[in-house]
């Protein structure tokens, strides 16, 4: 309910408020921040965020103080000259960026991180505004083809809901402005009439949400239907080989990435029967210089007959045709529950020979099991595995593995760092055997590097490896199983990086290994014939920096940088929606001073009318709906609704028969609408105790 406003008043609607700039606020920090975690770099997010937090409350205020002037309609140009001057300076600025900014392949990133960031200064009218969703739905579509983030799906509909809300706002004070030059002044007459159908915010939010409840059901299965399909016979895909040694590719796996993030959340809980000392989830073929890349190839796996053993529910048994003939191995068994996150691949001890799992299962490069729908929190799977336990002794009298099978796939032709062959050499000479190879590289990088979850960031054109063995000689488990991975390539070894879980003793619980965050861990495996994949871990015996060793529990923030950005970040942020939130709660008194007191005493009555009238109705009276027509549809269900129609009636004199309502209009309407509630309604429109009738106003 409100009283017509004049044209100067409506037209105070059509500015910006601080709602919209926390909506845009708010539709920049998710792009941003997630831009940032997608590249293991959590930090940049959070200061692009806060650049842009501070931009958007300079252009509020901005836009607050300054008169609006014919500037004000070319603001595209100067966005434009931001994108120019950040475009030209693109590498300037990511280098100026904490660790040296995003790695090279991803400097369209930062080129868009930039350019929001420093076009939140400049949002000074609508158009603006609009522009500044443009990178961050850019971000987000490469962000969707990295796939490296937990969190992307909700990121995604945070976005796509803030977006919607914002533009609906947007465009509708656009739509009153342009309907205003065309003669319509009172926007009520636009709502009763052109507008009556016009979608709102609430459509936007619930179209949205709608959107992303169909994806997240179908996702899983259309993502099952195309590693289906991939991994028919007549479709394949291998990634091309890198030409030289410093010209990187796009990786899966980046290594040297910087600060690791390590906490204590949960993963899993594992009962293990048998011997185990990781879990590994699959492992990374070729090796480019800065990270290792998944070659692709998946096949479908059917259930069989079998009865199940375990007390999984609803378990469905798959068996795995084992890649390779193990001349000795243990049988062991595990059952897994997993605790607060999804996954997609089953974590495995060994070979893996068999699966009880209620769901879909397919097979990534005929070894690693994956899930055909993401194993939820709660869910349980049993997994039997084969897992060589070889001695010294079984390795040095190993046949030589054979460089011609599909094996040789992790041997790899790429040309690796001159440097690192030749310490590979060095580390072979005088050794007879690929075990005796193998265990002098794993413990020379044991003794020659420490490790060091806070390492920093390798940067610049050198192998990753390279400057990993020669240069810094710290980090952490990545770099150590690729420094050995490549190592024993160079001598012809087949190797390969393999990640998962380490088990710990110390997390053994009542019978259960709970696994955490922190227990996330790389090896390398390298291939004995008669006895497969066996690991080498130069992590093991490595020197650690002290705190942050093998499974510390470092601050989940990711350290001291990370913490303290995140302070300044959070605290900006703070400062800023504290700011919006005043603005708006300054526009809303403002807009409530546009309502006279005799206005605000009627609201109470008019609420409470239109709530009697819900009741029987079941339904909101609708925005485009005039209070007459709510009362005759709430007068057709209850078969008469007389008194109703009446009070209706002087409720709509009281407010746009006149300027003012009077007195002893208001006294009237309260008294009726009291006695409404107090009495009920019947039938036939009049109170259990009599008529109640107003009859004045006429």
């Amino acid at each position: 309910m409100r009283k017509r406003l004049s044209a100067a008043q409506q037209l105070q609607l059509l500015e910006a408020s601080g709602t919209d700039y926390l909506l845009l606020a708010a539709a920049c920090a998710i792009p941003l921040f997630t831009a940032g975690a997608s590249v293991l770099q959590p930090f940049l997010g959070l200061f692009f965020v806060g650049v842009a937090a501070t931009g958007i409350l300079f252009s509020f205020l901005f836009r607050k103080v300054m008169p609006k002037g014919p500037w004000s309609k070319h603001l595209g140009w100067l966005l434009a000259a931001v994108a120019i001057v950040v475009a030209f300076n693109i590498v300037r600025l990511n280098r100026a960026l904490p660790n040296e900014g995003f790695e090279i392949e991803f400097i369209h990133m930062s080129f868009l991180c930039w350019l929001m960031s420093l076009s939140a200064f400049f949002l000074w009218n609508d158009g603006s505004m609009l522009f500044q969703t443009v990178p961050g739905i850019a971000l987000f579509g490469i962000i969707s083809w990295l796939d490296t983030t937990q969190f992307f799906e909700i990121s995604l509909i945070l976005f796509s809901v803030t977006i919607a809300v914002l533009l609906t706002r947007l465009h509708t004070r656009r739509m009153y402005a342009m309907a205003r030059a065309a003669g319509f002044v009172d926007i009520d007459d636009l709502r009763r009439g052109p507008w009556k159908a016009m979608a709102g915010p609430l459509l936007a939010i619930a179209s949205m949400l709608v959107v992303a409840g169909i994806a997240h059901l179908a996702g899983p299965g259309i993502g099952g239907a195309v590693r289906t399909l991939a991994g028919s016979p007549q479709i394949s895909f291998t990634p091309p080989v890198r030409a030289t040694r410093a010209s990187f590719g796009i990786v899966d796996r980046p290594i040297g990435a910087g600060p690791a993030i390590s906490s204590d959340a949960p993963v899993m809980r594992v009962q293990v029967r048998g011997p185990a000392r990781y879990l590994r989830a699959h492992a990374y073929q070729v090796y480019r210089g800065n990270g290792w890349v998944l070659v692709s190839r998946v096949g479908s796996l059917f259930p069989s007959s079998e009865t199940p053993v375990s007390r999984v529910p609803d378990a469905k048994v798959y068996r795995l045709n084992p890649l390779y003939e193990l001349k000795q191995f243990q049988t062991t068994r595990i059952l897994v529950e997993s605790q607060s996150r999804r996954h997609t691949y089953f974590y495995s001890p060994g070979s893996t020979l068999r699966i009880e799992y209620p769901g879909n299962v397919s097979v990534f490069r005929d070894e690693f099991p994956m899930m055909g729908d993401q194993f939820g929190p709660g869910e349980l799977y049993y997994l039997e595995a084969a897992v060589p336990e070889p001695t010294a002794a079984d390795l040095r009298a190993a046949p030589q593995a054979d460089r011609t099978t599909f094996r040789s796939g992790y041997l790899q032709n790429d040309l690796y760092d001159k440097d690192v062959q030749a310490l590979a050499t060095k580390l072979a000479q005088g050794q007879k055997t690929d075990y005796d190879v193998a265990k002098t590289i794993t413990d020379y990088v044991a003794s020659n590097c420490k490790y060091n979850l806070a390492a920093e960031r390798i940067t610049g054109d050198r192998d990753r490896v390279a400057a990993f063995l020669f240069d810094t000689k710290e980090g952490y488990c990545d770099l150590f199983a690729s420094a050995v991975a490549v190592l024993c390539r160079s001598n012809g070894i087949p190797a390969r990086v393999v990640v998962g879980y380490r088990l710990d003793n110390e997390s053994l619980r009542n019978g259960w290994y709970e696994i955490q965050d922190r227990h996330a861990h790389m090896w390398t495996e390298v291939w004995f014939q008669d006895y497969g994949w066996v690991p080498f871990d130069a992590t093991d015996n490595a020197e650690a920096v002290p705190g942050y060793g093998v499974g510390a529990l470092l601050d989940t923030t990711g350290g001291d940088v990370f913490r303290l950005v995140a302070i300044s970040a959070g605290a900006l942020l703070g400062g800023v929606g504290l700011v919006l939130a005043i603005a708006a709660l300054v526009n809303w008194r403002r807009n409530r001073r546009l309502y006279s007191p005799a206005l605000r005493r009627l609201r109470g009555p008019y609420v409470a009318f239109i709530a009697h009238l819900r009741r029987p109705l079941r339904r909101p009276k609708r925005a485009a709906e005039t209070l007459s027509e709510y009362t005759t549809a709430y007068s057709e269900v209850i078969g008469n609704g007389e008194v109703e129609r009446e009070i209706a009636t002087q409720f709509e004199i009281a407010l746009y028969a006149q300027d003012e309502p009077s007195d002893e209009q208001v006294a009237l309407l309260r008294s009726a609408v009291a006695t409404l509630k107090a009495n009920g309604s019947g039938k036939n429109g009049n109170s259990r105790n009599g008529s109640s009738r107003t009859s004045q106003g006429h």
